[in-house]
């Protein structure tokens, strides 16, 4: 009964930080003055590099990124079989490289096609020329074409320095 209880409890308090952080994104997309976007929205000034691995960030801000994977887990022979799911950012700024986990989760495979997500929120400060890029693991089970959720990065500058 207890473990109900701080399930929803959990599930509540989500629920709630999500519906703030919504919030927060609309009024910052509302308040923010549209001649800033239309850089963005110029074919030729992509935010990937060259190899298209990595995000190159082209403003000094703190900037608020989402990251949502979702998997496609199959059941061994051997019957139900734990599977560590994980989300790794690589980030480059002023030279320093810093690799971290940004996400992880063991998930117990029950069933025949099993579904996983995994994401994120990151708080991130950020200069000009700042790389990031994202791995997961195990990258082999990664769903391209899921259904009704996608895999996919969400950035968006949330303040100019803090």
């Amino acid at each position: 009964m207890d473990t109900a209880r701080a399930v929803r409890a959990h599930i509540i308090w989500t629920s709630i930080a999500l519906v703030f952080i919504l919030i927060a994104l609309c009024l910052t997309y509302i308040f923010t003055p549209k001649d800033e976007w239309r850089g963005y929205r110029v074919n030729d000034e992509s935010i990937l590099d060259h190899t298209n691995m990595s995000m190159v960030i082209r403003e000094k801000g703190v900037y608020l990124v989402y990251i949502q994977v979702n998997f496609q887990l199959n059941r061994q022979k051997n019957g139900s079989s734990p599977v560590e799911l994980k989300i790794l950012v690589d980030f480059t700024s002023d030279g320093e490289k810093q690799l971290f986990a940004a996400a992880q989760d063991t998930q117990v495979v029950t069933d025949l096609h099993q579904d996983a997500k995994l994401n994120t929120f990151l708080l991130m400060k950020m200069q000009p020329k700042s790389q990031l890029s994202v791995r997961v693991f195990p990258s082999e089970f990664v769903n391209y074409k899921p259904e009704p959720f996608s895999s996919f990065i969400t950035i968006v500058k949330w303040a100019d320095d803090w």
